[in-house]
């Protein structure tokens, strides 16, 4: 049976396809790619996921692309995010027991050898934990934290020489802060014990910072907000960790409470998502070091429609999909599982569509050396909810979608 013979239809369904009668066809618009000889195999990168070409990444068509697509909000949340909501309510952030004080006392070398010293009776006298948690103008020889690998001392101390540079409290030797940057956040991420001990570096060193460089302890508290973009705490760390924030968003006149804020909100992302995977550029370092923790991306929708968001250093693809769909009317949860933002490069030759929860700025990063003409467009690609006429945005989009499919 051909295609073109009356009553049937080419069609695809659960990623195959071929002839069926009419009455089972029903005309989907697919996002307006470039068209690419069928034959071509779905490329991925190296993370295994779909590189769609432009003739797959219909969504329709491409059982394995649809696949990439089908992390709902529900899914996330399941995952990553109501774990988060439910445990920061029940703890008691503003108890004594989760100030860094304690921390110390309970995890840090330096108390564990002060215990054993007095059942020893050598009769030193104990530095005060809170001594423990405050600035120090030499890195430390040693983890903070008493780990039961010894290999993690040299680790600790890397990281610490890092932080110290980036903050302007030691020799740089050459090295640029995007150098330094990645290193923190590759030994963190080599090691997955070290990420506790990161954290506790980085706010022993902006605790009653007295370092004589005027911008050392701001310069340490971009590096946390770095930080908590990328890596995720234990849930031992955790609630000090916010206790501390907590307490820097609260105190009265202290001037770093605007950041502080926007590493909590990075740190709750970070628990949601998982947390950043492409180490920030120069740029992005640059931005972040001046106090810009936003930027503008445009957004392509079907007929060339332009719509620049405000993206931040931890947004996801679902913030953009759910403000795009906000802005054509459309509330419901359900709809937001109906579209999705896709990477092209190399003029429409390479086409990707995205996870609801990879970072736009990881894209953006992973993107921009490969093609500096990069772009993301926005595209229904699922057609279960019936259309709406009460949004010249929404009509005109997807007016311009069908269009360019049934001219294809």
């Amino acid at each position: 049976m051909f295609p073109n013979e009356t009553g049937w239809r080419f069609g695809a369904v659960f990623g195959r396809s071929g002839v069926f009668p009419s009455d089972y066809v029903h005309p989907v618009a697919a996002p307006d790619f470039l068209f690419l000889p069928a034959e071509r195999a779905e490329p991925r990168d190296r993370h295994g996921r779909v590189a769609a070409s432009a003739a797959v990444a219909v969504a329709m068509g491409s059982a394995v692309a649809a696949h990439e697509l089908e992390l709902s909000t529900e899914v996330v949340n399941e995952m990553y995010g109501d774990s988060w909501s439910v445990e920061m309510d029940d703890l008691p952030l503003h108890s004594n027991q989760y100030l860094m004080t304690e921390f110390a006392k309970k995890y840090f070398r330096e108390a564990q050898r002060n215990r054993s010293d007095q059942k020893a009776k050598k009769g030193k006298e104990a530095r005060d934990p809170a001594d423990m948690v405050k600035f120090s103008k030499s890195p430390v020889h040693e983890s903070l934290i008493d780990f039961s690998d010894s290999g993690m001392n040299r680790v600790a101390a890397d990281i610490s020489i890092a932080i110290m540079k980036f903050m302007g409290d030691f020799p740089m030797k050459g090295q640029t802060e995007q150098d330094l940057v990645a290193a923190m956040l590759k030994l963190s991420s080599d090691h997955s014990l070290i990420k506790d001990e990161a954290y506790c570096l980085l706010m022993k060193q902006v605790t009653t910072n007295t370092s004589s460089k005027q911008d050392s302890c701001q310069r340490g508290w971009r590096l946390l907000y770095i930080l908590t973009a990328f890596h995720r705490c234990s849930d031992v760390m955790k609630p000090f960790l916010l206790r501390f924030l907590q307490d820097a968003c609260d105190s009265p006149g202290m001037p770093y409470q605007g950041i502080a804020k926007a590493c909590q909100e990075n740190l709750k992302r970070t628990f949601q998502y998982g947390g950043r995977i492409q180490y920030p550029n120069s740029m992005e370092i640059k931005a972040i070091l001046a106090g810009r923790s936003s930027k503008r991306q445009l957004f392509l929708l079907p007929g060339g429609i332009e719509r620049h968001l405000k993206i931040k250093t931890c947004s996801v693809a679902l913030d953009a999909i759910e403000e795009l769909c906000s802005e054509m009317g459309l509330q419901r949860l359900e709809a937001l599982d109906e579209y999705a933002v896709f990477l092209v490069t190399h003029r429409g030759q390479n086409v990707r569509p995205l996870n609801k929860r990879e970072y736009i700025l990881d894209i953006a990063t992973e993107a921009e050396p490969v093609d500096a003409n990069y772009s993301l467009w926005f595209r229904r690609v699922v057609w279960s909810l019936a259309l709406k006429l009460d949004n010249e945005l929404y009509v005109t989009m997807h007016y311009n979608q069908v269009q360019r499919c049934r001219l294809s």
